[in-house]
């Protein structure tokens, strides 16, 4: 037989695991949908719009994968995936050095004089090269 305090701590105990799975579950597909969508940006950014469809149906096989596969083989998969991401930003900071330099030196004088002004236009002003836009384009 069970205590008079046992009873409501289960019941307690069952009713928070299913809102925490629930939770989880909908933390890990909204985390799957923006990293989706920041990938479509890349690829917009990278090829253009004729990159996006095959962009998504990779995605979905990915994600058919993900569901039925074995759990090795996706920590596999991720670890392999994770290293060509970063490599890919090694790669990329490496060919924007001097823009970094510049936002560095930047920041490094603001945070010197005390100035810091909260616009993009302030920012776009600071350092014209880095800003691409319809002002400074024309």
């Amino acid at each position: 037989m069970l205590s008079y305090g046992v009873v409501p701590y289960t019941t307690l105990l069952n009713a928070l695991s299913g809102r925490t799975v629930s939770i989880i579950t909908f933390f890990a597909f909204t985390t799957a949908l923006v990293n989706v969508y920041y990938g479509e940006v890349c690829m917009t950014v990278l090829g253009g719009k004729k990159l996006i469809l095959p962009y998504r149906l990779l995605g979905c096989a990915f994600a058919i994968i993900g569901s039925v596969g074995a759990l090795s083989v996706l920590w596999n998969l991720f670890d392999f995936f994770f290293g060509v991401c970063a490599v890919c930003n090694l790669v990329v900071c490496f060919l924007m050095r001097k823009q970094i330099g510049a936002l560095i030196n930047d920041y490094l004088a603001r945070l010197k004089s005390g100035k810091w002004e909260p616009t993009s236009e302030a920012a776009a002003n600071a350092i014209p090269e880095l800003w691409v836009n319809d002002k400074t384009a024309k």
